[in-house]
């Protein structure tokens, strides 16, 4: 083997076929390859076209790209003979071939349909409604699990069972979800155990729910929860839903905290009506509390908080009422200086007896509030046509309140003013 000296090219030597084939060969080397020190007795003429390789399993294979030891991977496949073939272009060879293989195997299983179904997850053995992570962590369920996306989260640590029928969109499903994963000494309180009850009141502050404790212990903290403490000893308890939570007379009475002397006075107009029965003649159902009731609430709330509140809406309150925005007309009325109106004012009509939202019964002026509701419903509008139409007949004024008049009510005062003043 000739030396090499300073600038010169590297001797070949047939016998080394790997990659350390050419001796100090720069790595990167862009220059063509050389040619070598004697004539091959396999190379091709240049006259003659090179004869084509026989095909094998990997002639469908990509030409080889890259160098070995500074010559490239093609030149190394054509000089060399097939009796010495280069170890590191069969080597390549063979890993180029176990790459296509893996890649078309994938591709036959992609190709193929999806006809195994995914792994079931595992069931949690629970009773249907809201749990604690925690509780479940502690009875041996994974927390994997519990990260599933079947799983439903109402808040942070506390998740619904997949047969839950609770829906944690809904506000007041929200608040029955987290009440029964409260503690012992947490309970449901002000707003959202109003609005349990049905109780018509404002929804909490960025729709929060309202956890009370009571006094020492620390009030409930929570990113979604308005943690508050109440005095021991003068709640009553009952059920409803399966929650065990203040009555419904203790609830307004915790209410006049947090709630304006008008929606108090709605909420308390509800308690003691009763709904009216679709279709029932005027019926209605048993109302939640007696005034009786809510008289004796008060006197137990003497010293919590609002009641200087409570005091001063208890007297207001008037039965019975369909709607909190006919308790808010009768307050407006009071306040612009008229004399107080007669809820669920009688009309005698021709062959029966239809009944007003308010009224003057010896002035025979009826005053009716009508919602959204009123207007979506073409029967609810025929229907209301014809009471307006029979009273009329009876020598009754109606006057019509809708919900614009309850936020600018000069327009709906002097109307009312006037159907006084003539009727007087």
């Amino acid at each position: 083997m000739s030396t090499i000296g300073a600038g010169s090219r590297p001797a070949w030597d047939p016998a080394r076929s790997g990659s350390h084939a050419l001796s100090h060969a720069p790595s990167r080397s862009r220059l063509p390859p050389p040619a070598p020190p004697f004539p091959l007795p396999f190379a091709p003429s240049p006259s003659s076209p090179a004869p084509a390789p026989a095909p094998d399993a990997n002639s469908r294979l990509p030409p080889l790209r890259g160098h070995f030891g500074g010559v490239s991977a093609a030149w190394h496949c054509a000089q060399l003979t097939p009796q010495r073939p280069c170890r590191a272009n069969a080597h390549t060879r063979a890993g180029f071939t176990d790459i296509h293989r893996s890649i078309s195997t994938c591709s036959d299983v992609a190709s193929q349909p999806h006809t195994q179904r995914m792994t079931e997850r595992a069931p949690i053995d629970f009773e249907p409604g809201a749990h604690r992570v925690g509780e479940l962590r502690r009875a041996g369920i994974s927390r994997n699990r519990l990260e599933a996306s079947d799983i439903r989260r109402i808040g942070r640590g506390i998740v619904l069972h997949l047969e839950s029928e609770l829906d944690p969109a809904t506000y007041v499903d929200r608040c029955l979800a987290l009440g029964q994963a409260l503690r012992d000494e947490d309970f449901l309180s002000r707003r959202s155990a109003a609005l349990i009850w049905g109780i018509p009141c404002p929804l909490p502050p960025g729709q929060r729910i309202d956890v009370a404790s009571f006094s020492p212990r620390r009030a409930p903290r929570r990113v979604d929860v308005l943690g508050h403490r109440v005095k021991a000893g003068v709640l009553e308890w009952a059920l409803v839903s399966g929650l065990r939570v203040p009555s419904p007379a203790d609830v307004w009475c915790q209410l006049a905290a947090v709630l304006s002397p008008w929606d108090l006075v709605a909420a308390g107009d509800f308690l003691i009506s009763g709904k009216r029965i679709r279709g029932g003649g005027g019926a209605r159902d048993d109302p939640l509390v007696l005034p009786d009731q809510l008289s004796a609430a008060v006197a137990r709330h003497t010293r919590t908080a609002g009641s200087v509140v409570r005091r001063r809406v208890l007297p207001l309150l008037r039965s019975p009422v369909d709607s909190p925005q006919e308790s808010k007309l009768r307050l407006m009325i009071v306040r612009a200086g008229f004399p107080e109106p007669t809820v669920n004012c009688a009309v005698p009509v021709i062959g029966r007896v239809l009944h007003a939202d308010l009224g003057y019964p010896r002035l025979k002026i009826a005053i009716e509030y009508e919602g959204a509701q009123h207007f979506v419903d073409p029967e609810r509008v025929r229907h209301d046509a014809e009471r307006r139409e029979r009273m009329y007949e009876a020598g009754w004024r109606v006057l019509r309140v809708m919900a614009k008049d309850m936020h600018q009510p000069a327009e709906f005062l002097r109307r009312l003013a006037s159907a006084i003043r003539d009727a007087s």
